[in-house]
């Protein structure tokens, strides 16, 4: 899996390919663990790499939220001040998400139900 498509922005290309090798070698890493462990010691080991998480308690300021809670507070000051609900960007990137109580209740799945022999 390799997620770079079209030309790098110049003053972070090095910074981006750094992070996306580093990924990659961490998740080759974490399949060896796993593999070699249940093979090893017979334990099930796995990791979970979650998305974009939101949900109650999470920050709703503007100016260092995350995205959801950050959309949220933008709708709501447009709502109560009848002014127009402006999203910056191009629309162009594709983000992934996950409610925080969903990720709870997948995180308790793995750990009771997740077999790594089962992925291949």
């Amino acid at each position: 899996m390799f997620c770079l498509w079209g030309p790098l922005p110049k003053p972070s290309a090095g910074v981006l390919v750094c992070v996306v090798v580093r990924f990659h070698l961490l998740l080759w890493l974490w399949r060896l663990c796993e593999t070699s462990i249940l093979q090893e010691y017979g334990c099930n080991f796995t990791s979970i790499i979650p998305t974009n998480i939101y949900g109650p308690h999470d920050n709703f300021h503007l100016e260092d939220s995350h995205v959801i809670p950050g959309l949220i507070h933008k709708a709501h000051i447009a709502k109560t001040t009848g002014e127009d609900f402006v999203v910056w960007g191009s629309g162009s990137p594709l983000r992934q998400f996950i409610y925080s109580e969903d990720l709870a209740k997948l995180t308790v799945w793995t750990m009771r139900s997740y077999d790594v022999r089962d992925k291949n």
